[in-house]
Order: C-alpha cells, then structure tokens, then sequence
C-alpha cells in the first residue's frame, strides 16, 4: 500500500512495540495521522516512507516512544500537529526535516 485516501489511526495497541512492520511502503495519507494510547510503543520507524500528509498528525499516550524519527522523510502537512503526553522530553528535536506545515504545531 502506497497512499490511503483516509485517515490512519494507530490507537490502543497495547502489545504494539514498533511500526516497522507493513506500513513501510506507505508514502502518502489523505487525511489524519493519529497515533494515541499505545503504551508498549517504542519506535515509529516503519513510517519512514510517509512523505505527504493531506490532514492533521496527533501523536498522544505512547509513554514508551522513545523519539519521532520514523517521519524524517515528511515534507508535507496540510494540517496541524498535536504532540502530546508521550515521555520524549529533548528527544522531540530528532526528527529533523524540512516541513511545509500549514496549520498549528502544539506541543503539550
């Protein structure tokens, strides 16, 4: 699967550890990307491929995400970021991309 016309939601995925698995081929979302409430999550690498993102991306609850890189390689946003209560504290400088964003980043 290269693009998904709809939305992604990743949501109370308890035994989830990583998302290296069979979303690597995913390139464009064309709608929201939410990622909350996974608790054994460690890594989204395996969205590493994800250039393009037509809605909003929350990132929420994932207490075990050690870092955003895994969306290095987005260059497109059409909507807002939300980033909250995910224990990354300096970590969230690390995904280091050039990013057109055309709605509102928030960082709780």
């Amino acid at each position: 699967v290269y693009e998904v016309g709809g939305s992604v939601r990743i949501q109370s995925t308890n035994s989830l550890a990583s998302l290296s698995g069979g979303l690597t081929s995913l390139q464009r979302i064309g709608g929201d990307l939410t990622i909350t409430q996974n608790t054994g999550l460690s890594s989204i690498r395996g969205l590493n491929g994800i250039t393009s993102i037509v809605g909003n991306i929350l990132i929420d609850g994932n207490v075990n995400l050690q870092s955003f890189n895994g969306l290095n390689s987005l260059a497109a946003l059409d909507g807002a970021v939300e980033i909250g209560d995910d224990d990354i504290g300096a970590s969230r400088k690390e995904c280091r991309t050039p990013l057109a964003v055309t709605g509102a980043i928030v960082a709780e």
